[in-house]
């Protein structure tokens, strides 16, 4: 969908926050889709070294935890929208359209934005202090904001843009308001769920190879944790690349935005780092 970007502007702080948001002025943007932050240059390895075999993103307490944090504040960007909504909704179909009827595409994409940065933010930093500590390094967390800016900014786009597609079927439909009360129900019982899933693998991975690469690892290796996975994905489970390659499938880590939903939706791969 087309979208206003709201502007650079400084994550807020997450009430219940899992891990301190990254203590920084936001700068420039750079796209998910073309490139992370510029790689800075192998450092030498250290005592940290020997703590780096089998160190695997694969977090499944942490993930758990960081799952609930985005289901809440996903489920009340919904249950915003549905109070915004509902109150308009005609009792039959054809008396109105999504346009007249609530979609403020400026409103709400601002308002996404600004909580799955702080949720990417507090997911990437969350899995690039793992990494670090386990290599005992120091990660400079500003270089991950820019990316993760312009990630929040095309994620919540695309949120919305399928709310509001779903939305504009609603509509055409004999009974709407039930149709569209039924739509927010679905959105928060399990649309949430399975957004949670796919943003926290790709922030997760995005944190994680940042601190790996910065910790001057070498290898990553794609795991497969699901007891469903897709196909393309079980046949790419053990396969190691450089630590700056792309895998096979052209993705840099599970969850690279670059493999598109068919790649990215409910994945829980990671990605095990090697010397």
């Amino acid at each position: 969908p087309t979208h206003t970007p709201c502007g650079p502007r400084a994550p807020a702080p997450l009430a219940g926050c899992l891990v301190t948001p990254l203590n920084v002025l936001v700068g420039g943007q750079a796209s998910p889709r073309d490139t992370a932050p510029e790689d800075s240059p192998p450092k030498a390895l250290g005592p940290g070294d020997r703590k780096a075999y089998g160190l695997d993103t694969h977090q499944p307490e942490l993930r758990a935890q960081h799952e609930r944090k985005w289901v809440e504040v996903l489920s009340r960007h919904y249950r915003r929208q549905e109070a915004a909504i509902m109150s308009r909704v005609p009792e039959e179909s054809g008396k109105s359209d999504i346009g007249g009827v609530w979609w403020d595409e400026e409103r709400w994409d601002r308002e996404l934005y600004e909580d799955l940065l702080r949720l990417n933010v507090l997911t990437a930093g969350a899995w690039a202090s793992e990494v670090s500590t386990r290599l005992e390094i120091e990660l400079s967390e500003e270089r991950m904001l820019p990316w993760l800016q312009e990630h929040s900014r095309v994620q919540a786009a695309y949120i919305n843009g399928a709310t509001r597609d779903q939305l504009t079927e609603a509509l055409r439909a004999p009974e709407p308001r039930e149709v569209v009360k039924e739509l927010f129900l679905t959105a928060i019982s399990v649309w949430v769920g399975r957004q949670a899933e796919s943003g926290i693998t790709t922030a997760a991975s995005f944190g994680a190879v940042e601190a790996a690469q910065a910790g001057g690892l070498r290898t990553k290796t794609w795991r497969v944790n699901s007891s469903n996975p897709r196909d393309e994905h079980l046949a790419m489970a053990g396969e190691t690349v450089g630590i700056r390659e792309r895998f096979s499938n052209g993705m840099r880590w599970p969850g690279d935005p670059a493999g598109g939903a068919e790649n990215n939706a409910n994945c829980q791969c990671s990605v095990e780092f090697g010397k």
